[in-house]
């Protein structure tokens, strides 16, 4: 089968593999449409601490179950995607279904087992979801990103009528401003560095936007005016800014993995009482992402999706993408048919 197999830092290439074999209990998928994450990026480009090679990447997937063995709730032909994360199962978190709090927690396509930028791939069937018929392909793949999206979105305690301030309008980002307008946030402020992408905010459902370094000069405007604060971008300088916005009493919740370090003012968040958390991957349900997936009125991707590409085209894009000659946000691979 072809699969791209990332070789090194920078050397993702097209080859024909061995299919995955199965073991006692998984599943072989064919692969329908992957969605790239962030952090696939950020292994590509060597950046990814937990980045082992070589290794097939791809996490965020829908596929048709083709092959069993010994499985008690799947068969084949069902429409399926997977929760990506592997833990031991045996633990306290783990018995709760709080798989991100595991000690050997793994995600599909970063360490030991390759991922689905494959025409297939094998993964055990306790990590499967059913994906309802009616759900297109290309949504199915982004039911991980809602659930990582959810999580913050719940950390940070947003709803109905919420004033709600994002930082960064990226892969993430973007689902967080439009689930937070589903879920009937009052208002949803976009902050990010790059106004293209602000624009594609506003495509999402935010309210209002501001370019990062505006928002530094004009602080004063936006002091104790959120109830709910989301950090996808993980800067020194965020939290700060955070803790003058949120609301006395306010949420703030960073999802994204701090650069350096990331200092916060205790004593300002302990005089406003807010309630900071952070949110690391997610737990093992994700049943709440999939009916939002498949309620086709309750968010629109396509304004996020800048590039629909195959396998063979992806790992040119991908340097691209790597060297900043491209500003992508969600690309999807295009990898069978239904």
């Amino acid at each position: 089968m072809k699969a791209l197999r990332l070789l090194g830092p920078n050397d993702l290439q097209l080859q024909d593999i061995e299919r995955p074999k199965l073991k006692d209990g998984w599943c072989r998928v064919k692969v329908l449409r992957v969605g790239v994450c962030g952090s696939d990026i950020s292994s590509i480009a060597g950046k990814l601490i937990f980045t082992r090679f070589p290794i097939t990447p791809g996490h965020e997937f829908s596929g048709i179950v083709t092959e069993t063995k010994n499985c008690q709730r799947f068969k084949t032909g069902m429409y399926v995607t997977a929760n990506p994360i592997f833990s031991c199962g045996e633990c306290e978190a783990c018995k709760k279904g709080e798989l991100n709090h595991c000690t050997q927690t793994e995600v599909l396509g970063v360490v030991s087992h390759d991922g689905c930028y494959a025409e297939e791939v094998a993964v055990p069937e306790k990590m499967l979801f059913e994906i309802p018929e009616n759900v297109p392909a290309e949504r199915g793949a982004m039911i991980e990103p809602v659930t990582v999206a959810l999580t913050a979105l719940n950390k940070a305690c947003v709803k109905k009528g919420s004033k709600v301030a994002v930082f960064g309008a990226g892969n993430i980002g973007l689902v967080v401003i439009g689930l937070a307008k589903s879920l009937g946030a009052d208002e949803v402020l976009a902050i990010d560095m790059i106004e293209d992408r602000l624009r594609i905010a506003k495509q999402m459902g935010a309210d209002k936007t501001v370019i990062a370094k505006d928002l530094e000069t004009s602080i004063e405007e936006y002091d104790s005016c959120y109830d709910c604060l989301i950090d996808g971008v993980g800067i020194e300088n965020v939290m700060a800014l955070m803790v003058r916005m949120v609301k006395p009493g306010g949420h703030i919740d960073v999802y994204g993995v701090p650069k350096g370090t990331y200092p916060v003012p205790v004593q300002a968040a302990f005089v406003k009482d807010v309630t900071i958390s952070t949110s690391r991957l997610y737990g093992y349900d994700m049943s709440e992402a999939i009916r939002i997936v498949a309620d086709e009125n309750s968010i629109d991707f396509n304004p996020m999706i800048t590039h629909r590409v195959s396998l063979e085209e992806f790992s040119e894009l991908s340097k691209k993408i790597v060297n900043r000659e491209v500003d992508s946000i969600k690309v999807i691979l295009e990898v069978n048919d239904k």
